[in-house]
C-alpha cells in the first residue's frame, strides 16, 4: 500500500463529504421513514469519518492536550447529535430518547390515517403521537400511498 500524500488524504476527504450529500438528497426521495432514517445516519457517520483517521492539524489518531481540536474531537464522539435541536433529531427520526414508527395506506382511500400504530394485541395505542417534524406536519402523500409518522418517548 502507497503512502498517502496531502492530496490523496484531501481527495479522499473531499469524497467522504461528497458521499455523505448524496446519501442525504437520496434520503429525502425515500418513502419510508426508516429507511430515510438509516440513509441519514449513514451520511452522518460517513460525514463524521471524513477525518477519523489522522486530525488535519496535529496529524495523530488520537488528539493529545497540546492540539486545539481535541476538545471538538472528544465531543463529537461523544454525542453524535451534538448541535442539533429536537426538531431536527425528530425530523431524522434520530432522537435519542425517542422511538420512531411509520404507518401506511392506500392513497386518498385510507381510512386509519389518524389512527396510532398498534400495540401487541392490535388495538390502537395510544402512547403515540404524531411526528409533526416529519412530512407535511406528520404524514405524507405518495403516488399510491400514504405515511403517517409517530413517534413516543422510550419506555
Amino acid at each position: 500500500m502507497e503512502p498517502r500524500s496531502e492530496a490523496g488524504e484531501r481527495l479522499v476527504n473531499g469524497t467522504a463529504e461528497i458521499v455523505a450529500a448524496t446519501l442525504r438528497v437520496v434520503a429525502e426521495q425515500v418513502r419510508d421513514q426508516e429507511d430515510r432514517a438509516d440513509l441519514l445516519a449513514t451520511a452522518d457517520r460517513v460525514e463524521a469519518s471524513t477525518y477519523a483517521d489522522c486530525c488535519p492539524l496535529c496529524q495523530e489518531v488520537t488528539c493529545d492536550e497540546s492540539c486545539p481540536l481535541a476538545p471538538v474531537r472528544k465531543q463529537g464522539e461523544a454525542d453524535p447529535s451534538h448541535g442539533l435541536t429536537d426538531a431536527e433529531l425528530h425530523e431524522r427520526c434520530a432522537h435519542p430518547d425517542w422511538e420512531y414508527r411509520t404507518t401506511k395506506g392506500p392513497r386518498k382511500q385510507w381510512d386509519d390515517a389518524d389512527t396510532p400504530p398498534s400495540d401487541a394485541e392490535g388495538d390502537p395505542d395510544p402512547t403515540w403521537e404524531r411526528n409533526v417534524d416529519v412530512g407535511r406536519d406528520g404524514w405524507e402523500r405518495w403516488d399510491y400511498t400514504e405515511e403517517s409518522y409517530w413517534r413516543r418517548r422510550k419506555q
